[in-house]
């Protein structure tokens, strides 16, 4: 199975989202869905049942009080644009700092991570090499400097992701306050 951790997305954020993502629109643009909106704290990737559990106990394991996370803007990553997301305008140190805290704990449980640098965002759309990248790039500076609002980040979820032509789809294996 196919597993990350991550935080989700309150329903008033996401709405606010939705309204900034329906400017997106356009050929080569891929939107992702309402509900499989979150902020990615540890991709895992592939995964058995005994992996999935050590990442439960990895999860049980650190210690972080809930904090605040803002999101605001709307930028794209790499040159190019192949992601389009929402940045994080508040909470970024706190976010890092539990990537990296539940990253020691899946490695001291052997569970195999993908190497990689963590730059927390909220993705919102997946650009296809055909896109417009000009009127792309036009409709995310119109983006630059929205304010989509704050929440306390209360909770962390295990998620398995199972790859489906209309998108993915997410089901909560394992989910801890924090």
């Amino acid at each position: 199975m196919r597993t990350f951790i991550a935080l989700e997305i309150p329903d008033d954020i996401r709405d606010r989202i939705e309204e900034a993502k329906a400017k997106m629109a356009m050929g080569g643009v891929r939107l992702v869905d309402r509900n499989a909106m979150h902020i990615t704290l540890q991709f895992i990737g592939d995964v058995g049942d005994n992996e999935a559990a050590a990442a439960a106990d990895a999860m049980r394991e650190i210690a972080t009080e809930p904090f605040t996370v803002g999101l605001c803007g709307v930028s794209g990553f790499p040159p190019g644009y192949r992601i389009v997301f929402v940045k994080i305008c508040e909470g970024e140190t706190e976010l890092a700092e539990l990537h990296k805290r539940l990253r020691d704990a899946l490695e001291r449980r052997k569970v195999a991570l993908p190497q990689e640098n963590y730059a927390p965002h909220l993705t919102i759309a997946r650009v296809k090499p055909y896109a417009d990248r000009k009127a792309l790039a036009e409709r995310m500076a119109a983006l630059r400097d929205a304010e989509f609002g704050s929440f306390e980040a209360r909770a962390i979820v295990l998620k398995e992701s199972d790859l489906a032509q209309a998108g993915p789809v997410y089901t909560t294996l394992y989910e801890r306050e924090l």
